[in-house]
């Protein structure tokens, strides 16, 4: 297990070098490339859905991940850092788009590889620990690589600066895929029947509480950049150094709620749903830097929350299922943020609300049913978990049920549809032939 962790670790922490190079500056080449968050949006939006696809299919089929995990983990590791060497050659919105689907497929697929692993391999604790360590170790080499970033887009001329980083990082990032060859992965490749939960019900909170949070951290992620250098007019290399700042700050705060009890969790939740604010009130670029030091420390705690929960409900012999069922709360989160940012354009003041309002739903959902957190007793919360869930439910269903009939409906009108329309040609094709005297 010990080497395990420490293969983890060492991975993260050359793939920390290799995301602010490549994922770190995408919204930045987006941006120099004219794309506002209505673009981005719409590059993000197709993604999304792919990634919600091959969590529904690995959940149905787990033998896909289970068999012959070690090959093809490192097939889609090295898959997603070779996307990046031909980024930079892009400008035209369709073809960026091709491509950024190609790399979330990817991506989605090593997170489910990545969480099988963890949840499969270690207990609650050991999560806890493994998971805080990696987020440390991450952003450690992060700085670094945030700082090389800053000077590569700061001091490189246009047409070199973008090629250089995605080259440079890409590069990097395969030799983490060398370093996530090495570990043994034998005891998690056996067969594996159709997964269920055991615990639904909590599963069910947790992840309506995790969707809103991803979706309001991927709004979030998506609009600060355009907005600070389309809308406040700031130089292209200040996302660049905020995202070295929140780095560096995030290696402390990994650690610090790495241990916390859930009812500290509380806090993040609610200096979480600030941060929009924030960023539409603060005038000058330094306190937006600052600001990046601020959300880094609080919607650290607040991710955690949602992966501390997964690790206590599901057990390791339903990991296969967690590991998909997370990759699939990425895909609706990240599908509902370009939704809105698709629906909303650039109107950047109805996007900050909408973000706000994302944070607010998070917090109301935690705060009242989920029983780690919640500000009211934990059997009352536990009740109101298992009421909206049953409700949740019955919606669910009864929305199938009509969706059946609509369809039996439409199928059975077009049919009356053809079935009239060929009686109506062959009555004409009577009347003609009797008229001509045949």
């Amino acid at each position: 297990m010990k080497s395990l962790k420490l293969a983890l670790i060492l991975e993260i922490f050359l793939a920390g070098i290799y995301l602010p190079l490549t994922s770190g500056i995408f919204l930045i080449y987006l941006s120099s490339l004219g794309y506002g968050f209505s673009e981005i949006s719409l590059i993000t939006a197709l993604p999304s859905l792919i990634g919600i696809i091959i969590s529904l299919i690995t959940n149905r089929n787990p033998n896909i991940i289970s068999q012959k995990l070690k090959q093809r983990f490192i097939l889609v590791h090295a898959g997603e850092r070779i996307t990046w060497f031909l980024m930079p050659f892009l400008r035209e919105l369709y073809l960026i788009i091709i491509l950024y689907v190609f790399k979330t497929a990817f991506s989605a697929m090593i997170s489910i590889y990545m969480n099988y692993v963890i949840y499969g391999s270690f207990s609650e604790t050991d999560i806890r620990d493994v998971t805080a360590k990696r987020a440390s170790a991450g952003s450690l080499s992060s700085i670094f690589s945030y700082l090389l970033a800053t000077l590569i887009i700061g001091a490189l001329p246009p047409e070199t600066k973008y090629l250089t980083s995605f080259t440079l990082g890409a590069s990097i990032g395969l030799l983490s895929t060398l370093i996530i060859s090495l570990p043994d992965f034998s005891k998690l490749e056996i067969k594996l029947s159709r997964p269920t939960l055991s615990s639904v019900e909590k599963i069910y909170s947790a992840s309506l509480y995790q969707v809103l949070f991803v979706a309001s951290a991927n709004m979030l992620g998506m609009v600060w950049t355009p907005f600070l250098i389309n809308v406040r007019n700031y130089p292209d290399y200040l996302p660049a150094l905020m995202g070295f700042i929140a780095t560096f700050l995030s290696i402390l705060s990994s650690l610090y709620w790495r241990d916390r009890t859930f009812r500290t969790y509380r806090n993040s939740l609610l200096l979480d749903a600030l941060t929009p604010l924030l960023i539409w009130t603060l005038p000058t670029p330094y306190l937006q830097v600052a600001l990046s030091a601020y959300n880094s420390f609080i919607s650290t705690g607040t991710g955690f929350l949602g992966g501390f929960l997964f690790a206590r409900y599901m057990p390791s012999s339903e990991a296969i299922l967690g590991a998909s069922v997370l990759t699939m709360i990425g895909g609706f989160g990240q599908g509902i943020a370009s939704l809105i940012g698709i629906t909303l354009g650039n109107n950047y003041l109805a996007v900050f609300i909408a973000i706000m309002l994302l944070k607010l739903f998070s917090l109301i959902i935690a705060y009242v049913i989920i029983p780690e957190v919640a500000l009211i007793p934990e059997d009352v919360a536990r009740n109101y978990s298992l009421t909206l869930y049953k409700i949740s439910l019955i919606g669910f269903n009864m929305t199938i049920e009509y969706s059946k009939e609509s369809i039996l409906i439409t199928l059975r009108m077009i049919g009356l549809t053809m079935t009239l329309t060929l009686l109506y040609i062959l009555y004409r094709l009577v009347a003609i032939l009797l008229i001509r005297g045949y």
